[in-house]
């Protein structure tokens, strides 16, 4: 038995959830006022995703290393409750000396290159193919999520207009314009009606509220499905 159900259930809920967000966010700058909950939104959306790697981590553990392992202390260690899995974002997790996860090099070798090349498109920050994310992100994910566990709040700003609201009997339409590329000009409708709006803003990271959470999202959803069609 694998985690993939929970893991599932838990990206639909932050997708729900960012739905809502995205939603309120519209309300609040048609109506000039901050989002309620923001923050602990926003650290749920996040928290959220990054449980999920943990989830797989217990999977890779308890489903590939504890059953093929001849190390009888780590298989002892596992049966125990006494080693703590965490997603091996980094390269070192996979190969130092004593680390769990260096077991899977020999368990399954498929599955080793797949966790060590991850690692290095991490490091390397390549992009996240048909998508327009890169792997980096998910550390600073992970590390936003790691100091909201010590600070308890994730630090929020906002910016007053710093985002194009477009609305028409049609569609609504929110432009940022920090970060813009490759739009100079647009067109819209006669009937739209055009303001400035404030804009939300990941203190720590200096990334747009709305964007970072859906970064969450899919990149979590694109690595994990990769990994379990592909290994469980």
């Amino acid at each position: 038995m694998t985690r993939l159900h929970e893991i599932q259930e838990k990206l639909q809920y932050v997708e729900h959830k960012r739905q809502d967000l995205m939603s309120d966010f519209l309300s609040s700058k048609k109506n000039e006022r901050e989002p309620e909950f923001l923050k602990h939104t926003v650290a749920d959306i996040l928290s959220s995703s990054v449980e999920c790697y943990d989830y797989c981590a217990k999977d890779i553990l308890e489903n590939k290393i504890l059953p093929n392992t001849i190390n009888t202390g780590l298989r002892d260690r596992i049966h125990d409750g006494k080693v703590r899995a965490y997603f091996p974002f980094y390269r070192n997790q996979l190969t130092n000396e004593g680390q769990h996860f260096r077991e899977v090099s020999t368990i399954e070798p498929l599955l080793y290159k797949y966790l060590l090349n991850l690692a290095d498109n991490i490091q390397a920050n390549n992009q996240i193919p048909n998508t327009s994310f890169y792997y980096g992100d998910v550390i600073r994910l992970k590390k936003l999520v790691n100091d909201k566990k010590h600070d308890c709040l994730i630090a929020i700003e906002s910016n007053n207009e710093q985002e194009i609201l477009v609305e028409n009997p049609n569609f609504n339409m929110v432009i940022p314009i920090k970060n813009q590329k490759g739009l100079g000009t647009f067109q819209v409708p006669a009937n739209s009606e055009i303001s400035r709006v404030t804009e939300f803003r990941l203190e720590h990271i200096d990334e747009e509220v709305g964007k970072f959470c859906l970064f969450a999202w899919k990149s979590t959803n694109i690595i994990l499905q990769e990994i379990y069609e592909q290994f469980f």
